[in-house]
């Protein structure tokens, strides 16, 4: 007799019950586990707070915001509590002395499928950028399972993270100490500004995550391609008109050659400080927002204003927001741009490799002179090395169909495993190039009228063979990327 089926009979009846609730919260839109976590990345003079994990209940049971946005074209309703409340509600603080404080922080969202964009405190205060950003758990009156990043004012819908499951805020590293009594308290002891000295007046440094830090004249930056603007804000005496000249943000940076731009990475999780030279004062503008693919805010260092120099009123460039309610995040004596980035994986060997060929030198012969006779000098010209072209590795990104599956809308959905290829750089092998050997031709003298001409002899003039050396350039593997697949509710 089996004595055993009676509890196996018991252990199937539970597992079906387990699997009956599983299949009820998923169908209902309130899942088991926890919707998302709210936690701060320490440093830099973030004051700790401890992390908050809230569930889709708890998410519907704060104050709901509605927004209208365009989701693959499509007029769309979004409902849910703001990104700002959210940050309130995890006991987010500011650091009160300081001016403007809380324009120095950014915030990472993060989704299951491993997609993150970063967006800055000061983008979405009603008082400053006026992106209202939401944590959407309503779509068009119907419950989403999960909540949705919604970033109304976007242009394009690249910062809308489906199935958020993280939010990180950080205040960004300072550059330069404050000097002023609502500066200082913005850099407290034992603070060291990295940035020493301070630039002088009228030159621009461009440093952080670019390979090419530098820094610029007034004369370079108005080298670059100038924008004209007209931006209206709030200051401290009412509204303020002015007509703004000077090269955008997304140009100066994208000079100096940031290092996402190598093998694909994602510029989303990157954002950019800018600090000014007088005071210490800073503010944070996201990737997103400047860069022309994603929303094209002409955001502007300001050489000129109303058409006189900023430099006879202020010691740099003006940073501008057009947009922007309040002219918190207009920064005047913009001296310091970093771009910071959120940590991602290495780059692959060889991305950016331009190998360098040896230069071969020219040869000359001298000349030789006899009496009545010269032999005029042969020069060998530099041998022209061909150009050898090596490509990146590039992994193609794989294309799926957006996913249309209950409360759950919108573009996005998840590569399977075997999506992305794997390839290889082939092998670029400089030829040889062999300089040929010039022979000085002979040269035979005339017979005088008069008397014996001495025999003369030319000497030999050997022209050395040059050979440019073998260049060759190693093969670049990139590894295989597998995605793993997602299951949705």
């Amino acid at each position: 007799m089996n004595h055993c089926r009676p509890q196996l009979v018991g252990f199937l009846g539970a597992l079906l019950a387990l699997a009956f609730i599983a299949v009820s919260a998923s169908a209902t839109g309130s899942p088991l586990d926890s919707a998302l976590t709210i936690s701060g990345a320490p440093g830099n003079g973030l004051a700790p707070f401890s992390a908050l994990t809230l569930t889709m209940s708890q998410l519907a049971a704060l104050p709901q915001q509605t927004v209208t946005v365009s989701i693959d074209g499509v007029s769309t309703s979004e409902s849910g509590p703001s990104l700002s409340a959210l940050l309130s509600q995890a006991g987010v603080e500011y650091i009160s002395a300081c001016k403007n404080d809380e324009l120095r922080y950014w915030i990472e969202v993060s989704g299951a499928d491993g997609s993150r964009a970063e967006i800055t405190a000061g983008e979405i205060d009603p008082s400053f950028g006026n992106k209202p950003a939401i944590l959407s758990i309503s779509e068009d009156g119907s419950a989403l399972t999960r909540p949705r990043l919604i970033v109304p004012g976007d242009a394009t819908d690249v910062r809308d993270i489906q199935v958020v499951t993280n939010i990180t805020i950080g205040r960004a590293a300072p550059q330069l100490a404050g000097s002023k009594s609502d500066t200082s308290a913005c850099t407290p002891a034992p603070f060291t500004a990295p940035v020493a000295p301070t630039p002088p007046s009228g030159s621009v440094l461009v440093n952080g995550d670019v390979a090419q830090p530098m820094e610029l004249t007034y004369a370079q930056l108005a080298a670059l391609p100038q924008a004209t603007q007209t931006d209206s804000y709030q200051g401290p005496h009412g509204t303020s008109t002015n007509t703004e000249t000077g090269p955008t943000l997304f140009d100066v940076l994208s000079s100096a050659e940031p290092r996402f731009k190598f093998c694909n990475a994602n510029e989303l999780r990157s954002y950019v400080e800018v600090t000014s030279s007088e005071d210490g004062y800073a503010t944070l503008v996201s990737w997103a927002e400047i860069d022309p693919a994603d929303n094209g805010n002409p955001v502007l260092l300001s050489l000129t204003e109303n058409g006189h120099s900023t430099l006879s009123t202020d010691t740099d460039p003006r940073l501008t927001l057009p947009g922007d309610v309040d002219g918190g995040r207009y920064v005047s004596g913009a001296a310091v741009i970093t771009l910071f980035g959120a940590p991602r994986q290495a780059l692959l060997r060889g991305c950016g490799l331009t190998p360098k060929l040896p230069e071969v030198p020219q040869v000359t012969v001298p000349g030789v002179t006899v009496p009545g006779v010269t032999v005029p000098g042969v020069t060998v010209p530099t041998p022209k090395m061909p150009t050898v072209a090596v490509r990146t590795a590039t992994v193609p990104m794989a294309t799926v169909p957006k996913p249309r599956v209950p409360g759950f809308k919108g573009p996005g959905a998840i590569a399977p495993a075997h999506a992305t290829p794997t390839g290889t750089t082939p092998t670029a092998t400089t030829p040889t190039v062999t300089t040929p050997t010039v022979t000085t031709p002979t040269v035979t003298l005339p017979t005088p009228p008069k008397g014996t001409v001495p025999t003369v002899t030319l000497p030999t003039v050997a022209i050395p063979t040059v050979t440019a050396p073998t260049v060759t350039v190693p093969t670049v593997t990139v590894p295989p990327v597998k995605v793993p697949p997602i299951k949705m509710p």
